[in-house]
């Protein structure tokens, strides 16, 4: 941001000490410094949505140095901090931005799911509530809460959030690959499948859909195609340790000194032995 910000934001508070007839100026002059701190504020944007936190830190913080109390840029800043995990830094701001704004559900919602990514499963649960009190049709928001339901293993109380989810916003990947995680969870892993393949399709880079959707199919017995899965999670993200761990669970050369017997015995079998102790997870997103 230039430094014409600055000055107009001078003149702005200086304008009390000015003659009565300077009022009209000092208004014009005020949607002007309004005008500047919008458009520095969609640059932040622009740069934050291209990963480059610097860079929008940066226009956050002159924005602040003439306004204090812009809550838009609070916000944003707080995003910022909390994708760089500042979490301390970001729950602040987060803080800041909502007294200013309370009726502002997109902030509580952000502020939620970064409670979530923190651990803090109460509070997030909490702020997702009060979000979705203002306005109940923020798929995002639903699918936050569904995520923190999942950690407290209330999967049926999920899953329905992930549906709300979905019928607000039918192509929606995420809510898709943590709706299969719920049913996965309910026992219900034939479901799932479906759940994870419409994810795939619908963003094709999805390596955690596809250990997943990879994670499912082992347990069905269908080690071929979960194999396939596996192999493709590591293509899209080659260092996906979990994905190479179930990898390595369903290698043929694990499998071929139990040919002949049914995949329920090899399972039961190959995790007796001491090379094999390797925890299998479905991903979250």
């Amino acid at each position: 941001m230039s430094s014409r910000l600055n000055d107009i934001a001078d003149t702005v508070h200086s304008k009390g000490n000015r003659p009565q007839f300077c009022q009209h100026h000092a208004s014009l002059t005020q949607n002007l410094l309004m005008r500047q701190v919008s458009e520095a504020l969609q640059r932040a944007v622009r740069h934050q949505q291209s990963g480059q936190f610097f860079e929008a830190e940066a226009v956050c913080r002159q924005i602040l140095a003439a306004l204090p109390d812009q809550p838009d840029t609070l916000h944003l800043l707080a995003i910022i901090y909390a994708q760089t995990k500042r979490f301390a830094q970001a729950n602040d701001n987060f803080r800041k931005a909502i007294t200013l704004a309370p009726a502002r559900a997109d902030f509580i919602g952000n502020y939620a799911n970064a409670l979530w990514e923190q651990g803090s499963i109460e509070e997030a649960i909490g702020y997702c509530e009060r979000s979705l009190a203002i306005n109940a049709n923020q798929a995002e928001v639903l699918n936050v809460l569904g995520n923190a339901l999942m950690v407290q293993n209330c999967h049926e109380k999920a899953a329905e959030c992930f549906r709300r989810a979905l019928q607000l916003r039918p192509r929606y990947p995420h809510a898709l690959n943590n709706l299969g995680n719920a049913l996965q969870k309910m026992n219900q892993t034939a479901e799932a499948i479906p759940c994870y393949q419409q994810a795939i399709e619908l963003q094709g880079d999805y390596s955690e859909a596809c250990n997943n959707l990879g994670q499912a199919l082992k347990n069905l017995g269908r080690i071929d195609e979960a194999r396939a899965q596996f192999h493709k999670a590591l293509q899209l993200t080659p260092n996906f340790n979990q994905a190479r761990n179930n990898l390595a669970e369903v290698d043929s050369c694990w499998l071929e000194p139990l040919e002949g017997k049914n995949y329920s015995c090899a399972v039961t079998k190959r995790k007796t032995l001491p090379t094999c102790g390797i925890a299998t997870k479905i991903m979250i997103s």
